[in-house]
């Protein structure tokens, strides 16, 4: 089990490394299959803490502060809110959810453009965000909405999305940890798990910066919107069979 989630974690910390989402996804619905729901938030939101901490100190002059700062009140509102609900859902439902999350952004008009600088719309992302990384562990596709037609550079577009997805990991650790002392689980993380988890998520990012210099920013979205309709359209087709 854990040579996959490794291997997992390795190449998925890669890609995130490149578009600054996607690997997220990939490594959250694999996790899911090979161990229990809480069990895979917990793994996921450290793998993905480390590595967007890590993508955010490589990139940190092009992080966007104004934006960031609205963003973490948007996410703090919403842990607080979701502590006072323990929400739960299947697996077949789970994997839906994680593959609507993934299209939406390919769903919505191209001409609309929500402009992240502004500081209401940087408190929107940070609670729509932090609310579906509670739910199913992800949201880079919702984030992207309010980033990938801002007129951002790639490099500020991913240092400050880096920042504010690390935050938002961090708020599902205490989420999830909290559910999983509550429901009196013990399949917690043996402590040699987290050490590797860091090694290859700050690799991941450390490779991906290097691929990312050879892209441009016209690239850079459309290799974002294609690796999203590939996730979106294969995790809708799994929790559909699961439900058959």
């Amino acid at each position: 089990m854990w040579f996959i989630a490794f291997s997992t974690i390795a190449l998925t910390s890669l890609l995130s490394g490149v578009l600054g989402m996607g690997g997220g996804m990939i490594l959250m619905g694999v996790l899911a299959i090979i161990m229990p729901l809480s069990q895979a938030m917990i793994v996921h939101g450290l793998t993905q803490t480390v590595a967007n901490l890590s993508r955010a100190w490589i990139h940190r002059r092009e992080i966007h502060w104004s934006i960031f700062r609205w963003y973490l009140m948007g996410s703090q509102i919403t842990l607080i809110g979701f502590f006072f609900f323990a929400l739960t859902i299947s697996k077949p439902w789970f994997f839906i959810a994680l593959g609507s999350v993934a299209l939406i952004s390919q769903i919505i008009p191209k001409q609309l453009r929500i402009e992240v600088s502004k500081p209401r719309n940087a408190l929107l992302c940070g609670l729509l965000v932090t609310a579906s990384q509670l739910l199913v562990g992800v949201a880079g596709s919702i984030l992207d909405l309010f980033f990938i037609r801002s007129r951002l550079s790639r490099y500020q577009v991913l240092a400050t999305k880096a920042i504010t997805q690390a935050v938002g990991h961090i708020s599902k650790l205490i989420f999830w940890s909290g559910i999983a002392i509550g429901h009196l689980q013990t399949d917690f993380i043996a402590w040699w798990v987290l050490p590797v988890i860091i090694v290859l998520a700050c690799a991941g990012s450390h490779y991906g910066a290097k691929i990312l210099a050879r892209m441009n920013d016209g690239q850079f979205r459309r290799i974002t919107s294609t690796v999203l309709a590939i996730i979106g359209i294969s995790y809708l087709v799994k929790g559909s069979m699961m439900l058959l």
